[in-house]
């Protein structure tokens, strides 16, 4: 078993409970990490401790009472008391665990000290911490039940509320004789999953599979005492009532809390409702795309906190988070068909705007009332912009008319556009207040407005190429070398453009055709030395400047996240950059790091004419739109704040190292069914990224290289990722018509010379396919069929190992118990032979996992070997071209199925099963002290754990394990090896 002392790990795995333990001005929050009990600080969430609590089970809940606290997980608990120590506390595990022969659904400890125990065959157990005596008590309804809690303190007031699996709800008292069922509620149509009970308002509610959250009034003869528990009489002898059925989750509801505001639930579709007390929904709030099945709600500090299936940890507020107020113009009688057309917010605290009306009128509105600024008749057709840093408000109209506005004085600035007749379009193209008026035929004025007063023409007049809707929708200026600048503007018709200034030609010197589609481009920003562009296509490109040539190349395309119809504008924050625009009927903002809107709100849909403005640490924001002929402004408390960031939604199929140029930690990539593949940092912990999003299906197999990673799954479907300016960026996808999936992906260098590959891919119709890969300088990635054959049977694993610069060796394992290998000739890829080089039988059962045993530079087929694993457990040692074909087998075997191997390149062999276990064995035949032998073995936090990958970082073994979450373990190789393995594989050879 690893002890604490051995590892550091970080892990990611499902939050099951979420607990407060508060002391004077102390508090803290317990969580578990499959068998680790874990410490954070109640403000700041960082991590205090971590307690190993049982050596096999993951700790389900945990109860505390004054100093004591019990944890529970599957048929073991086990106590404990919480020491302070000076200005802080920390826990004592008391060192018994003990066992029960039922599954634990709760526990209670009780003022007395003892432990009161409900399971899920309706057993109540009382346990005695100071005699070890343990008693219990049997329901006399026998049946199966999924959630259970205690109420109470005593004998006269000790009660069980337990849902059953068949949708009943029953209320028994464990110290009545014969331990009689006092109540039986028959309301859902599937298993109940969790039951609470509000003694304030005497409330009971019942959460099940069917969707629904159930409601009841406890009713008594006696109603003097409400804010006391009821007694064993009282509980007999109340009645029930129904009040509601709840529906508005879209998937199981696993938890629910009463609070002072009515009660919180949380289920399977990643969604938060707060319900009144008459059953409607104050608040709903999607916060993840998994399971939420933590949830604990602070009704003092007016917060819920939730923690879902992803690992993530996540706190809401429970006060109504979005404030809406309509406005009217207040026209007169003789003026009535006024209306606003066009609004810009011009501070939030206080509240600020501008705004115009269809009559070419233009007035304030701030705390003193509304203000007139002007009126033209020329303004009748009305667009605007706004600087951000210094808030200059430019707007202009028909027949030339232009206006600055700055701190409330107008300037009439019509002598600049006198030559046109109307204006299109506005944009702020740079942080100096220049602006780029678009005029009719295309025609645009490029503007200084810095003085806030006068404008100057900063070069002849530009033009837009001849087309439909010729005006432009997005422009930004960016500095080149030196002190040469570029306009690049976008226009209706999803085209970009980039224009010289300094060579006095007015037509673009550069041009992509439709790029974002037929709906136009809608903003640009600089990011990290690239040029971002985003339209109505959801489609984000980004763009890096020639140094040479001083021109633009488009690096990528990348299709945002499908929940955003209208992307808008980006939107810069202290989290980084964000996007917003539209989706169906909301405003929302997305996050670039996340891939997913980190808040909405209602708003009617999208507006030709609104205005956001965010707070700098994002925690709040103003929203004013038109809608309807009205003036709606919004404001918000965005408080959804992420304390613990998640993996993946789902399970984890596949890991891998990567190796990169642009960061010198240690990476790796993840994918998952949840169609996703994430970037991570390893630096004393796991560190997220990015988050890639391109597959249609599941993502099963992963390989990293260099700057590029390989990924196939589901739908037959095999992409390239390629990493441009420290983002990787989809390069390359093959995908054909079928309907299979791959189950195994191999990628090896042709020629060190050059970007040449071989990647080979196993298909679950077991066929094979090889594509010849070649990456440009510039990154352009081409992918060409090179050759394909068939397997015999299904393949479960597969690796392409190079020898030299002339051969290779491709070797797979399959459902039949056999291994197959053949011989690759680089320099003949198209007379690759359709049979096999090698058939070695192995065992009767399913290979399931493969990888090459390297311990020194191999470059000959009699120096390669291959650890294999097996459905049945076994683990297989074997020389793959030996002439005796000796098979080693490592002891001890696992329970059930490997499902990976993995080999570092000092020979150290590590190996995970579908029974959460982990072996590493030392696997060198020239250090024959130990080759062969089982270093450590150890149970795992991640359950149903799929794949793994190790490697050997200055003297330390880093193995991250992944399956339903991801655990990330770091091992002394001091400590695991004996002394003389451990100077033949760590220091320097002499």
């Amino acid at each position: 078993m690893i002890s604490a002392r051995e590892f550091c790990k970080s892990c990611y795995l499902p939050q099951r409970f979420i607990k407060r333990c508060a002391f004077a001005d102390n508090a803290f929050f317990l969580i578990a990490q499959g068998r680790w009990l874990v410490m954070l600080n109640a403000r700041s969430m960082e991590l205090l401790a971590s307690f190993q609590v049982f050596p096999c089970d993951n700790i389900h809940g945990v109860s505390i009472s004054g100093g004591l606290f019990c944890c529970f997980g599957n048929r073991s608990f086990r106590a404990g008391i919480i020491v302070r120590r000076q200005d802080c506390f920390t826990l004592r595990l008391l060192p018994k665990i003990h066992r029960t022969s039922d599954w634990i659904l709760r526990a209670r400890i009780l003022p007395n000290g003892s432990i009161l125990l409900v399971t899920m065959h309706n057993f109540l157990i009382e346990f005695d911490l100071r005699t070890s005596d343990c008693t219990e008590r049997l329901c006399e309804m026998r049946c199966v039940s999924y959630s259970g809690r205690i109420y109470g303190n005593s004998k006269k007031d000790l009660c069980v509320i337990s849902g059953t699996a068949k949708g009943c709800v029953l209320i028994w008292l464990p110290y009545e004789e014969n331990v009689k069922v006092a109540h039986v509620l028959r309301v859902h149509r599937g298993a109940v999953f969790d039951v609470a009970f509000c003694v304030r308002r005497r409330l009971l509610c019942s959460t099940s599979d069917d969707r629904s959250c159930s409601v009841w009034k406890m009713q008594l003869q006696d109603m003097s005492g409400e804010s006391k528990l009821p007694t064993v009489v009282d509980w007999r002898q109340a009645n029930f009532v129904s009040l509601f059925v709840l529906y508005g989750h879209s998937a199981r509801v696993w938890r629910a809390e009463f609070s002072i505001l009515g009660l919180v639930s949380t289920g399977e579709d990643g969604l938060v409702i707060l319900w009144s007390d008459q059953g409607d929904i104050i608040w709903a709030k999607h916060v993840s795309r998994t399971s939420l099945r933590a949830l604990y709600v602070n009704d003092e500090a007016s917060y819920v906190l939730v923690g879902a299936d992803s690992g993530s940890i996540i706190r809401l507020p429970l006060w109504p988070m979005v404030t809406t107020y309509k406005f009217d113009l207040k026209y007169s009688k003789d003026r009535s068909p006024e209306s606003i057309v066009h609004v810009h917010l011009l501070s939030s605290k206080p509240l600020s705007f501008l705004y115009a009306s269809n009559f070419g009128n233009v007035f304030i509105h701030d705390v003193s009332g509304d203000r007139l600024i002007i009126s033209d008749n020329n303004l009748r057709l009305f667009v605007s912009c706004k600087s951000v840093s210094d808030g200059l408000v430019a707007f202009g109209g028909l027949n030339g008319a232009f206006y600055l506005l700055y701190n409330g004085k107008l300037s009439d600035c019509s002598y600049a556009t006198a030559a046109t007749k109307k204006i299109f379009s506005l944009h702020l193209v740079d942080s100096k207040n220049k602006f780029l008026v678009c005029a009719e035929n295309g025609r645009m004025l490029l503007l200084d407005c810095s003085s806030k007063k006068s404008v100057v023409l900063c070069c002849p007049e530009l033009l837009l190429p001849v087309g439909r809707q010729r005006w432009t929708s997005a422009a930004i200026l960016v500095p080149l070398n030196g002190s040469k600048e570029k306009l690049i503007v976008g226009d209706r018709n999803g085209s970009v453009h980039f224009y010289a200034l300094e060579n006095g030609l007015n037509f673009p010197e550069q041009t992509y055709s439709h790029l974002h589609g037929g709906h136009g481009v809608t903003d640009f920003c600089l990011v990290g030395g690239l040029l971002c562009s985003i339209g109505r296509n959801s489609l984000l490109c980004l763009w890096k400047e020639e140094p040479n040539t001083g021109t633009f190349k488009l690096l990528s395309k990348e299709k945002l996240w499908k929940g955003l119809d209208w992307p808008d504008r980006f939107v810069f924050c202290k989290q980084g950059l964000q996007l917003a625009g539209f989706h169906g009927d909301k405003f929302l903002t997305y996050d670039f790091q996340l891939q997913d809107a980190v808040f909405e709100i209602c708003c009617g849909g999208g507006h030709r004419s609104y205005d956001v403005k965010l707070s700098e640490q994002n925690t709040s924001g103003s929203f004013v739109c038109l809608s309807h002929g009205h003036l709606s402004f919004t404001y918000w408390r965005n408080g959804v704040h992420i304390l613990a960031q998640g993996a993946h939604c789902r399970r984890i199929n596949d890991v891998c190292f990567l190796r990169s140029s642009f960061d010198k930690n240690v990476l790796i990539a993840t994918c998952s069914d949840d169609n996703a593949i994430m970037l991570w940092r390893i630096d004393n912990r796991l560190t997220l990224l990015q988050r890639l999003l391109g597959h249609v299906s599941a993502v099963l197999c992963l390989h990293g290289e260099r700057d590029f990673i390989l990924s196939a799954g589901g739908r037959a479907e095999l992409l390239v990722w390629h990493c441009r300016a420290g983002r990787f960026c989809l390069a390359n996808r093959i995908k054909d018509s079928s309907d299979y999936r791959f189950t195994s992906l191999d990628c090896q260098r042709l020629s060190s010379m050059n970007a040449r590959w071989l990647v080979v891919a196993a298909r679950s119709d077991a066929v094979i396919f090889a594509y010849h890969m070649v990456i440009s300088h510039d990154g352009v990635t081409k992918l060409n069929l090179a050759f394909q054959f068939p397997s015999v049977s299904y393949v479960f694993d597969a690796k392409l190992v190079s020898l030299g610069e002339a051969a290779m060796v491709y070797a797979i394992v399959c459902s039949d118990g056999s291994l197959y290998a053949k011989n690759i000739a680089i320099e003949a890829l198209e007379t690759v032979s359709r049979c096999w080089d090698l058939k070695c039988d192995i065992q009767s059962h399913a290979l399931t996992t493969l990888c090459p045993v390297f311990y020194d530079i191999c470059d000959s087929l009699g120096g390669l070997s291959f650890a294999i694993g097996t459905e049945s457990g076994e683990v297989y040692l074997m020389k793959l071209f030996d002439v005796d074909r000796q098979i080693k087998r490592l002891e001890p075997s696992f329970a059930s199925s490997v499902t990976a191997v993995k080999c570092t390149s000092d020979g150290l062999l590590v190996a995970i099963s579908a029974e959460d276990r982990l072996h590493i064995w030392q696997c060198r035949p020239d250090i024959p002290c130990c080759y062969g032998k089982l270093l450590i073995a150890t149970l795992l936090d991640v359950s149903d754990p799929l794949s793994l990958c190790v490697a050997v970082i200055d003297s330390r073994l880093d193995v991250i394990v992944c399956g339903f979450g991801m655990q990330y373990i770091r091992l002394e190789l001091n400590n695991l090896l004996c002394s003389r393995c451990f100077e033949a594989m760590c220091l320097p050879r002499r």
